[in-house]
């Protein structure tokens, strides 16, 4: 594992549901985010659906610490679902 710096993160255990969308349906992505810096931070998660941002979560993260980020989509038929982690300069 790399060492941690004062803007590391990673993104795991990507799930989406249903993993065949139809017309209308609605689709959930969630993945879990963990704080791998030597900060505290605050992280903003883009839901992108053919590259427009559908939904955002902004999450706050002490070092070392995780949480599962859950977005939703309604009634769309997607074609590229995208997930952007953002990070703000806050410690």
């Amino acid at each position: 594992m790399p060492s941690p710096t004062a803007t590391s993160f990673t993104v795991s255990e990507l799930k989406i549901s249903p993993s065949q969308v139809q017309v209308n349906e609605s689709t959930t992505v969630s993945v879990l985010v963990t704080n791998t810096s030597i900060f505290s931070r605050t992280f903003n998660v883009d839901l992108k659906i053919d590259n427009v941002v559908v939904d955002t979560k902004a999450v706050k993260l002490d070092r070392g610490a995780n949480e599962v980020v859950t977005s939703m989509s309604q009634g769309a038929q997607p074609v590229h679902i995208i997930l952007q982690l953002e990070l703000k300069a806050e410690h």
